[in-house]
């Protein structure tokens, strides 16, 4: 994590503690919420990135339990129409943030994006979601209306497959082959080749052994959820439940 961004968590969990008010930062990646996360803070951090499964989420300081009101995370969720769909570009992630950069907007204002029937949906921060919508007119050589919507249509989003699985061990390199059916070797190399990611942080031992929750992400085959150790088979192998990015 920079120290820029340290410095400016470190702030908003001490103003948050001390004035008893909600914080929040802009979004952050993977690698920069694992990160603070484990920094020493006056109070811990929760992230929120407009729904379940975003990837980049803002780090929120503050507890209703706490402060006596529910908070209101400062995120809309921005829909990017082509407006003759017929004669419409096929578009793609790349398309959509860079038009979004294009316009000049800092990264860390904006989410995750989901591309659902050539529709982009962007989830952003509410104080730069008017300028988007006043700007954004074009995508690639596919002119678009940009408007605020309530929530991700139906079959929009992540989609998940629940797999349940048997492996050695709870080895790095033992959970990757089992996932990926890949041999144990061949799963250790893509860890000491620095191919592996846990939420953004890159593990380069394949002997660390996987928590539950920890979002594990192989490049060049795909990523999944650890989310239990279920049990174990009669010859001592671990009984695994994983979810897989579809």
């Amino acid at each position: 994590m920079e120290k820029e961004t340290e410095k400016r968590a470190r702030d908003l969990s001490e103003r948050a503690a001390s004035y008893g008010i909600y914080t929040e930062t802009r979004f952050l990646t993977e690698g920069e919420q694992t990160a603070l996360s484990r920094l020493p803070l006056p109070l811990k951090p929760r992230f929120v990135g407009g729904f379940e499964e975003a990837e980049r989420r803002l780090a929120v300081f503050g507890e209703e339990e706490q402060l006596g009101y529910p908070y209101e995370a400062p995120i809309l969720l921005l829909e990017i129409r082509p407006k003759m769909q017929k004669y419409a570009d096929s578009l793609t992630h790349r398309d959509l943030l860079g038009a979004l950069m294009n316009l000049g907007i800092c990264r860390d204002t904006l989410g995750d994006l989901i591309l659902h029937e050539n529709v982009g949906y962007q989830f952003v921060l509410d104080s730069i979601a008017p300028f988007v919508e006043e700007n954004l007119h074009r995508v690639r050589h596919t002119d678009v209306t940009v408007r605020t919507v309530p929530s991700l249509p139906e079959g929009a989003g992540v989609c998940l497959e629940e797999k349940v699985l048997v492996c050695a061990s709870l080895r790095l390199d033992a959970v990757i082959g089992a996932v990926f059916d890949l041999s144990r070797s061949d799963a250790k190399a893509l860890v000491e080749n620095e191919r592996v990611t846990i939420f953004g942080r890159t593990e380069t031992s394949a002997s660390y052994f996987v928590k539950e929750g920890e979002r594990v992400s192989v490049r060049g085959h795909g990523r999944f959820y650890f989310d239990e150790e279920s049990g174990s088979t009669r010859s001592g192998k671990s009984r695994i439940r994983v979810r897989l990015y579809r």
